[in-house]
Parts: structure tokens; sequence; C-alpha cells
């Protein structure tokens, strides 16, 4: 990968959370803590936010903030993942095979590539096709290993040939932003 000269945006996120004395002495058919709540909306938080991450466009907008007297205050958006992708793979049909995760390893780890490691993150109907295809292998190529395992309650399917090795991994944001027949593979060592 050769570096490219570009003006990136880091876009700042704030999350309230407010939790009354009142809610509090609320008698609760479950038994739970404040921890609890605060920990359920962070998580929903940083999955909306999470669509910006994938689909975000890059802008810089001009806001006129009360609490200055109307003076302006510049909000800046990032770019997203997926605005930022160079490489497209697309197959036919509705099963994807060995040899099309062959022909993603060979486009992800040849040509200028830093590392033979990349993680591909998948939305719901994309893992269901690599869950058929896993369970109809009979037999692999002498130089291709796929191993599921589990990892810190995460199920990570491994594929390895002579290219590389893609870690593959269930994402749900994508199925929230419309992208569940995808996959999205990126080199995290080099991001």
């Amino acid at each position: 990968y050769l570096p490219d000269k570009d003006t990136l945006y880091l876009q700042k996120k704030n999350a309230s959370i407010i939790i009354t004395d009142e809610w509090k002495a609320m008698a609760k058919k479950v038994p739970f803590i404040t921890k609890d709540v605060k920990d359920n909306a962070l998580y929903n938080f940083k999955r909306k936010c999470a669509r910006t991450h994938w689909l975000g466009r890059q802008a810089r907008i001009d806001v006129k903030v009360k609490e200055l007297n109307g003076q302006p205050e510049a909000v800046y958006m990032e770019r997203g993942v997926l605005r930022q992708v160079p490489m497209v793979y697309s197959f036919n049909g509705n099963d994807i095979s060995l040899d099309d995760f062959t022909a993603i390893s060979k486009l992800q780890f040849t040509d200028n590539a830093a590392t033979n490691y990349a993680i591909g993150f998948c939305g719901k109907e994309m893992m269901t096709r690599i869950e058929r295809m896993m369970n109809s292998l009979v037999s692999l190529k002498k130089d291709v290993t796929f191993t599921e395992v589990n990892e810190v309650g995460i199920i990570v399917h491994k594929f390895r040939d002579v290219f590389g090795t893609l870690e593959v991994v269930y994402d749900p944001t994508l199925n929230d932003i419309g992208y569940s027949n995808h996959m999205v593979v990126i080199d995290i060592e080099n991001a």
C-alpha cells in the first residue's frame, strides 16, 4: 500500500445517560443495577454510531450555537469505511464457493500487500452462505484450511490458503444499513 495525501475529519460523539433517583427507587420485576442500564445505553449508542463508521460522508458544517451567542461552530463528519474500499469482488448466484474465497484472498493479499492477515466483517445473509459452504465442504485442497473457533464468545471462521489468513466475523451493523449480503475485508494491521 502506498500512502496518499488526504484530509481526514474526526467526529466527536457524546452520549447522555440520565438515571433519576425516582427510577432507582422503583420496584422492579427483574433486579438490575444502574451499571446494566448504562452498559445497555452505551451499547445501543455505539451501534447507532457504527452506521456512520460504515457509510459516513466526510463533511464540515458551520452551525450557529445558541450558547455562543449565535457564533458558528464547526461540526465535522467522518468518511465511512465503505467509501474508502479500493477493490470490490462480486459473485453470481446465491452461494459462495471455496473458489470465491480463494479469489478474495488473492485480491487482498497480493499486489503490494503489506501483510497476509485481514478480517472480513459479514452481514447476516453472507454469514449464512459461509456456514452453508463450510457444511457442504467434503474435502479441501492441500494448501487450504477452513476452521471455526470461539474467541471470547465470538465465533470466528478462519480461512487460510497460500496467500494469507482471512478471519470472518458477523457484524450486525451491516444488517442495519442494508448490507446483509456483503462482506467487507479490512487489513486491520495497516488500516
